[in-house]
């Protein structure tokens, strides 16, 4: 009886074991499977478009983000910059690939001038689907960078990078003398080192007819508390006093032979080259990238000119114009989320640490500013951060672009017959400054008619 006992329950103990077995056996062979199917399953591939100049930069990024996410692969395209039209070349391809319903952009990356528009014609997709500005703030972005991406309450841009103007300056020539604070100093060290020397053209700036113009305008308008157009309510201001002592200012630089004729010749890389290749000029106007560009750093100086006005001191502040680039993601792109993962990567400290090491852009979140290593290389970059967190921003419009054509326009008139020569009165900068104005309100107003 015992023995029929064991005999039974040893059978038991087999069907059970054998059922474990099995079912063990199907576990193990859906594992493999599974990995077999993502061993096998092709990469999500990712579209980004950059300026060809950055595209070394990048790449080193790209293969950084490949190694932590094999499955998502990113094909970088590039575009040239031609006379500064980078910006306008990216806007304007992505635009078009958005109204046509085309899917080849997934990781937009743009410039802060071109996101309301962006926005508005339905581009680009709302981050705050999977942040929250709060989450942003914590982990240690500036907050100035990350209003700079939102509108009408919405993210569209991941700051990446914070650009500013900047002013270059020759510490050997300047010599015991400390570096001008404003735009009003500035002149005047020009001026007593011109006359000094009987050297013209010593600062630099760029006056060609395009979107770097409209960059050096808005300082000088800042300078004198003046304004272009206010977003709130649409106010334009070129037709007032203070637009039009701006506009004195960049006319008396070539008159006084402060700047040479040839500055409305000048974009970004026309201006560096000339300071690099006339130990005599003493100022430049440019963005923080021309550090690593510059023949002899050992005798340069970077600060930024104190152009805005704190208006709970009334005192003036640190600041340039705003000129920074950051990722959005495309609307029309088949892999929002995967995006959404590059982005983060991108826009992380160790990939912005990177970055700026290799190019020298001024990063968006906070601590990178104190980063040894970065101080090492860029000794001036602490004193940048307020600057930074006062930057100006142009006009956060939809119709940014057309309001800067109507801009460069009038601006570009009076500095050429400036340069070239020609008498330009008062009256004549009053007169163009106010069909500038009027044209911009025209234009305003057709978009408000056009949205009601």
């Amino acid at each position: 009886m015992k023995t029929r006992q064991l005999v039974k329950r040893l059978g038991q103990f087999s069907r059970r074991l054998n059922s474990r077995s099995i079912w063990a056996f199907v576990a193990v062979v859906q594992v493999l499977l599974l990995l077999l199917i993502y061993l096998t399953w092709p990469p999500t591939h990712l579209t980004l478009f950059v300026p060809a100049d950055e595209a070394t930069a990048w790449q080193s990024l790209i293969t950084d983000f490949h190694n932590k996410y094999p499955k998502i692969r990113i094909n970088l395209r590039t575009k040239t910059n031609l006379a500064g039209d980078i910006t306008y070349r990216l806007k304007d391809d992505f635009v078009r690939d958005c109204q046509i319903g085309n899917s080849l952009y997934d990781l937009v990356y743009t410039d802060i001038i071109w996101m309301p528009e962006f926005a508005a014609k339905g581009c680009l997709v709302d981050l705050y689907k999977w942040t929250a500005k709060d989450t942003l703030v914590n982990e240690g972005f500036l907050p100035s960078t990350i209003d700079a991406g939102e509108y009408q309450g919405k993210l569209y841009r991941m700051p990446l990078r914070s650009d500013i103007g900047l002013l270059y300056y020759r510490k050997n020539l300047l010599g015991n003398t400390q570096p001008p604070e404003t735009l009003q100093q500035l002149k005047t060290l020009s001026q007593t080192w011109q006359n000094q020397r009987n050297y013209p053209g010593v600062y630099l700036w760029q006056g060609w007819r395009y979107e770097g113009l409209i960059a050096t305008f808005v300082e000088v308008l800042e300078s004198y508390d003046g304004f272009w157009i206010k977003p709130e309510s649409l106010e334009v201001g070129l037709d007032q006093p203070e637009a039009e002592q701006a506009v004195q200012f960049l006319l008396n630089t070539i008159r006084e032979n402060i700047s040479s004729p040839e500055v409305i010749l000048y974009s970004e890389q026309e201006s560096l080259d000339r300071f690099n290749q006339d130990p005599n000029t003493l100022f430049l106007r440019q963005w923080p990238y021309a550090w690593n560009q510059l023949a002899d750093p050992s005798n340069v100086g970077v600060q930024v000119l104190n152009l805005s006005v704190d208006p709970n001191k009334n005192t003036l502040v640190p600041s340039g114009c705003n000129g920074s680039w950051g990722l959005g993601i495309a609307k029309n792109s088949q892999h929002p989320d995967k995006a959404w993962k590059a982005l983060q990567y991108f826009t992380s400290q160790a990939a912005q640490k990177k970055m700026i090491l290799e190019q020298g852009y001024l990063p968006s979140r906070e601590a990178l500013y104190d980063d040894p290593e970065i101080k090492a290389k860029y000794p001036y970059l602490p004193s940048l951060k307020e600057a930074v967190k006062n930057s100006i921003l142009r006009p956060t419009i939809p119709q940014y672009d057309q309001a800067s054509f109507i801009l460069q326009k009038y601006l570009s008139k009076l500095i050429t017959r400036t340069a070239l020569a020609q008498q330009v009165d008062n009256n004549e900068i009053t007169q163009l400054m106010q069909k500038a104005a009027d044209e911009t309100r025209q234009l305003l107003n057709l978009e408000m008619l056009t949205i009601n």
